[in-house]
């Protein structure tokens, strides 16, 4: 996957836009209740759940946003399958 960390969008490795990160509550990750099991957590403020996409390929991404186009996603620059890139590349 491509970020953009200039604009918090997220691509595809082949350029396909996937969705622009925005938390409205700006909640930061190490305060949300963790959801047994899973390296995925739940928001206390608007109770949807954040899905962690450090071990997610792009199609598993596409298909989670295109099931739930509102899903809420974690994505972190250090991730191995992140390529980060800024507004002008």
């Amino acid at each position: 996957m491509i970020f953009k960390l200039a604009t918090k969008e997220l691509f595809t490795d082949d350029g396909s836009f996937i969705k622009k990160l925005n938390c409205p509550y700006l909640v930061k990750w190490q305060h949300i209740a963790k959801i047994d099991g899973t390296r995925d957590k739940t928001c206390d403020i608007c109770q949807k759940t954040i899905v962690d996409t450090k071990a997610m390929n792009d199609q598993q991404v596409v298909d989670l946003m295109s099931g739930d186009p509102e899903a809420c996603l974690k994505v972190s620059p250090n991730q191995k399958n992140i390529k980060v890139v800024n507004i002008y590349d």
